[in-house]
Protein backbone atom coordinates (compact mmCIF):
# COMPACT_ATOMS: atom_id res chain seq x y z
CA UNK A 1 0.00 0.00 0.00
CA UNK A 2 1.64 3.51 -0.74
CA UNK A 3 2.03 6.01 1.81
CA UNK A 4 -0.60 8.93 2.03
CA UNK A 5 2.52 11.54 1.23
CA UNK A 6 2.92 9.63 -2.65
CA UNK A 7 0.03 11.29 -3.71
CA UNK A 8 -0.29 14.94 -4.80
CA UNK A 9 -3.85 15.55 -3.66
CA UNK A 10 -6.63 14.33 -0.90
CA UNK A 11 -8.95 13.00 -4.03
CA UNK A 12 -6.35 11.29 -5.38
CA UNK A 13 -5.08 9.66 -2.17
CA UNK A 14 -9.20 8.84 -1.50
CA UNK A 15 -9.59 7.00 -5.07
CA UNK A 16 -6.58 5.27 -4.22
CA UNK A 17 -7.78 4.07 -1.03
CA UNK A 18 -11.65 2.96 -2.41
CA UNK A 19 -9.65 1.22 -5.06
CA UNK A 20 -7.42 -0.72 -2.52
CA UNK A 21 -10.52 -1.46 0.18
CA UNK A 22 -12.71 -2.40 -2.84
CA UNK A 23 -9.54 -4.78 -4.25
CA UNK A 24 -8.95 -6.17 -0.66
CA UNK A 25 -12.86 -7.06 -0.33
CA UNK A 26 -13.41 -8.61 -3.94
CA UNK A 27 -10.61 -10.80 -2.34
CA UNK A 28 -12.71 -11.94 0.30
CA UNK A 29 -15.79 -12.41 -1.78
CA UNK A 30 -14.24 -14.27 -4.32
CA UNK A 31 -12.93 -17.01 -1.71
CA UNK A 32 -16.56 -17.54 -0.73
CA UNK A 33 -17.41 -18.31 -4.46
CA UNK A 34 -14.28 -21.42 -4.36
CA UNK A 35 -14.81 -22.56 -0.97
CA UNK A 36 -18.62 -22.83 -2.48
CA UNK A 37 -17.15 -24.90 -5.56
CA UNK A 38 -17.94 -22.53 -7.78
CA UNK A 39 -15.66 -21.20 -10.95
CA UNK A 40 -14.98 -19.29 -13.71
CA UNK A 41 -18.17 -18.56 -15.23
CA UNK A 42 -20.09 -19.37 -12.61
CA UNK A 43 -19.61 -16.58 -10.69
CA UNK A 44 -21.41 -13.54 -10.80
CA UNK A 45 -18.81 -11.22 -11.48
CA UNK A 46 -20.42 -8.04 -12.02
CA UNK A 47 -22.59 -8.71 -8.14
CA UNK A 48 -19.06 -9.27 -6.91
CA UNK A 49 -17.97 -5.80 -8.23
CA UNK A 50 -20.73 -4.07 -6.82
CA UNK A 51 -20.54 -5.47 -3.44
CA UNK A 52 -16.94 -4.61 -2.90
CA UNK A 53 -17.33 -0.81 -3.93
CA UNK A 54 -19.97 -0.97 -1.84
CA UNK A 55 -17.89 -2.46 1.12
CA UNK A 56 -15.13 0.18 0.36
CA UNK A 57 -17.62 3.39 0.31
CA UNK A 58 -18.94 1.77 3.63
CA UNK A 59 -15.69 1.53 5.70
CA UNK A 60 -14.75 4.68 3.95
CA UNK A 61 -17.36 6.29 5.71
CA UNK A 62 -17.28 4.43 8.81
CA UNK A 63 -13.37 5.81 9.04
CA UNK A 64 -14.28 8.86 8.41
CA UNK A 65 -16.59 9.38 11.53
CA UNK A 66 -15.26 11.27 14.38
CA UNK A 67 -14.69 9.02 17.38
CA UNK A 68 -15.93 9.12 20.45
CA UNK A 69 -13.36 8.92 23.65
CA UNK A 70 -15.02 6.86 26.34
Amino acid sequence: MKARHEFTSEKEWLEYLKTYFAAMAMQGLLVRYVENGMYGNQINYPMVEQAAVMQADALINELNKPTTNG
